[in-house]
């Protein structure tokens, strides 16, 4: 109860801060800002839109850092390893059969878990062949959306070992194709990606009620990036849904903490941290401290 009042204050105190933060920053100095940003650097540099707080430093694209040395050294072990050879090593499941790719086969999170670290790695070492072999997976995820917004594997298969092919409704596995893209954006500028979150994200606000998620599916992170692409107001109301329809909610950590993975744990934990951190930006860019 305590840190439910404690996030709650929070919250209240950095709408407090937006709001004044208003006064000083409109549209017009939007596009002043950004004007001016066009001519000193190029690439997908992508600030806070308004009615949000700018934000003192932004994140660079993904691949405009290049390693050098020791760092480039172990990427490239990384591409030669494993990490770059899972559709050869593990076929039967990162193959062409993967329900990710419009086949037949496992359709849960171990083909995007793949490449969520596959993505990055063929842009930081802006690598031909790994880009390669990501993007069949980038296209058919856009291409799989429906009028709805709903996307990914639809059908449902009779069980077959070391698969996973009988939940293709599941929330989780498209969290993880939601953060693939949420990167390939970054690292591309590829407005398609924009549109199809837009789309996805108004159909989860309107699905949610009947279909609350699971006690581990939670999409905030990428709905930050949304929100600073677009400033589509919806994305608060879609946070509020995801907040009521979160199963975790209604569960004592006490009583499942030998039952849960460590990580959902952690998730639930940094709530009131991040919300302070929230927080002390908005104090900070208030009072021209960052």
């Amino acid at each position: 109860m305590k840190i439910k009042i404690f996030a709650v204050v929070c919250l209240l105190a950095a709408n407090l801060f937006t709001i004044s933060a208003q006064k000083w920053f409109t549209p017009e100095a939007e596009k002043q800002v950004d004007a001016l940003l066009s001519q000193v650097v190029e690439g997908n540099y992508k600030n806070n839109r308004y009615p949000l707080l700018r934000k003192p430093l932004m994140e660079l694209p993904l691949g405009s850092i290049k390693p050098k040395g020791w760092l480039h050294e172990m990427l490239v072990r990384q591409k030669n390893g494993a990490s770059g050879q899972m559709d050869v090593l593990y076929p039967s499941v990162m193959g062409k059969r993967n329900g990710w790719l419009g086949g037949d086969g496992d359709q849960w999170e171990r083909g995007p878990y793949w490449i969520d670290g596959l993505l990055p790695l063929a842009y930081i070492l802006d690598d031909d062949v790994l880009k390669a072999k990501v993007q069949p997976w980038i296209e058919w995820a856009l291409q799989s959306q429906r009028e709805d917004g709903f996307f990914g594997p639809e059908k449902d298969y009779p069980g077959e070992p070391g698969l996973q092919r009988d939940n293709s409704q599941d929330w989780w596995p498209r969290m993880v194709v939601l953060k693939i893209l949420q990167q390939y954006y970054s690292a591309t500028n590829d407005k398609r990606v924009v549109a199809f979150m837009t789309k996805y994200f108004r159909y989860q606000l309107n699905t949610l009620p009947q279909k609350p998620l699971g006690h581990w599916s939670s999409n905030w992170p990428v709905m930050k990036t949304m929100l600073h692409a677009t400033a589509w107001i919806s994305c608060w109301k879609l946070r509020h849904a995801i907040r009521k329809y979160y199963v975790w909610r209604n569960r004592r950590i006490s009583a499942q903490v030998h039952g849960v993975r460590c990580w959902i744990l952690s998730h639930q934990w940094r709530k009131p941290m991040l919300v302070m951190k929230n927080i002390v930006q908005c104090w900070n860019n208030r009072h021209g401290l960052a």
